[in-house]
């Protein structure tokens, strides 16, 4: 009779174990599922989060975009003003160089002529 005894004993750990695995193993399928809906949470808000910074960054580069370009434009007609100031200073310079110097000129011309 010990060993049916034994037997009985056997028998009802592993039945116990089984249980307490099957236990176990649902427990462990309940945690992943709420901790893959949190992961899936995490994902989504992580999503949203770079939409949300690509569209300000976007934003962003467009404003700084613009800005460059009227600065660029401000800079380009600052710098044909003053080629234009320059040209006109330079000629003013000439006449008054020109007049400075008339006899030179007068004989240059006598020079060519001869």
């Amino acid at each position: 009779m010990g060993i049916a005894v034994g037997m009985k004993e056997l028998t009802q750990d592993i039945a116990s174990s089984r249980e307490n695995r099957t236990k176990r193993l649902g427990e462990i399928r309940e945690g992943a599922k709420r901790v893959s809906g949190e992961a899936q949470d995490l994902i989504k808000g992580f999503q949203t989060s770079r939409k949300e910074a690509g569209a300000q960054q976007r934003e962003s580069l467009a404003k700084d975009k613009a800005s460059r370009e009227s600065e660029v434009r401000q800079m380009r007609a600052d710098i044909c003003r003053g080629q234009k100031e320059l040209r006109t200073e330079l000629k003013e310079a000439s006449a008054a160089w020109q007049e400075l110097t008339p006899t030179r000129a007068k004989k240059k011309k006598q020079k060519k002529e001869v």
